[in-house]
């Protein structure tokens, strides 16, 4: 298996070549988490994978509470279902804490303050109503901790009570993000221990294979010891696929009998989003090139057609239409511009507006 085949199975297996799945919400159950630090793409990328619902019928998704938005794994911001969020919380939430202990060092948080923090988030939500993040900041404050109203004391305030499992996102307010209590049976649901190890690489395998223990320990933030053992819990639920062009010693592994490609994969571009779980979920092959991107190509997301990255794009939205502009590592085919065209048509329908596709000569992108 090249590492073209590897790229091309994922991206069937991942729902953005293949046949789309029934909702966000699917896609979602499928991926387990899809980060989304980049709150627009992350809306965007969902709507790839689940026959192209709107912006605004993702962000309703979000807002009633089906999706939820919080710092899981690693720590970045993901998007997980509520069944999900209080086991993988449990199982990953310790290693970031780990993780994230030279920051609350770094602000002056210290585990006491932290505790505080938490127990003054949770009596400031236990109405059940939304609140913001400077909303947050001042009970954090009236509870006795100092500058904790704005700035990153308030920042890993949050994230602690996050990792934590007290709360998650709730419908924004305007342009500004809120939060709501997670409820305890929530947060006490879904398997532990080994189980839930196992459920990880099961579930990571589902919507990701074929891919490594390495790989599982990139994306949820486990040591590489507790991703082997995650693959060895499977047992016979999983292959390992032989001959697989690899960068080390390491086996790429897939549910058994399913490479996840099949028949029914698609021809088509994809303006994939700068996380877009097709290429941040993994060490390495993260995408597949025909030049050299260390000669200076920059680019903020890629374009793909058939697995190969041949362009960089990016995207000005403005009240009415919104701008994308192309900018390929070569020339590109009358069909391969065609392609191209109709996914950002795609784009612009997802965000209701008019497109304005503009392909710049290829190497603009080049660094100075």
């Amino acid at each position: 298996m090249r590492t073209l085949d590897l790229v091309q199975s994922r991206l069937a297996r991942q729902r953005l070549s293949s046949a789309p799945l029934d909702s966000p919400l699917a896609a979602v159950d499928l991926l387990l988490a899809v980060q989304a630090q980049e709150y627009e793409e992350s809306k965007w990328s969902l709507s790839q994978r689940s026959g192209d619902p709107s912006e605004e019928e993702v962000e309703a998704l979000i807002a009633s509470g089906a999706l939820l938005r919080t710092h899981i794994m690693r720590p970045t911001w993901h998007l997980v279902l509520p069944a999900d969020i209080g086991w993988v919380q449990r199982l990953t939430g310790p290693r970031v804490h780990v993780a994230n202990r030279a920051s609350y060092n770094r602000v002056g948080h210290s585990d006491d303050d932290l505790r505080r923090a938490d127990e003054a988030i949770a009596a400031a939500l236990s109405d059940g109503e939304p609140r913001t993040r400077r909303e947050l900041g001042t009970a954090i404050e009236a509870a006795g901790l100092e500058d904790c109203e704005k700035g990153e004391r308030l920042t890993h305030a949050v994230i602690h009570a996050e990792l934590e499992c007290l709360i998650a996102s709730g419908p924004r307010r305007g342009k500004q993000f809120t939060y709501l209590p997670v409820s305890e049976e929530t947060r006490a649901s879904g398997p532990s221990d080994d189980a839930a190890l196992a459920e990880l690489g099961r579930r990571y395998l589902r919507g990701h294979a074929p891919a490594r223990a390495r790989d599982l320990s990139w994306w949820s933030g486990l040591t590489l010891t507790q991703a082997r053992r995650s693959f060895e819990l499977l047992g016979d639920e999983i292959e390992r696929l032989p001959g697989a062009e690899v960068t080390d010693a390491e086996a790429w592994w897939t549910p058994i009998g399913d490479i996840g490609t099949g028949a029914e994969a698609l021809r088509r571009a994809l303006l994939l989003g700068s996380f877009d779980e097709s290429h941040i979920a993994y060490r390495e092959p993260r995408a597949v090139t025909r030049v050299d991107l260390r000669l200076g190509f920059d680019f903020e997301r890629p374009v793909l057609l058939d697995g190969e990255v041949v362009a960089g794009w990016r995207r000005v939205r403005a009240r009415d239409a919104v701008e994308v502009t192309i900018t390929p590592f070569a020339a590109l085919s009358r069909a391969k511009r065609a392609l191209i065209r109709a996914e950002a048509e795609r784009f612009a329908r997802f965000l209701g507006l008019e497109l304005e596709l503009v392909v710049a000569e290829p190497g603009m992108s080049k660094r100075r």
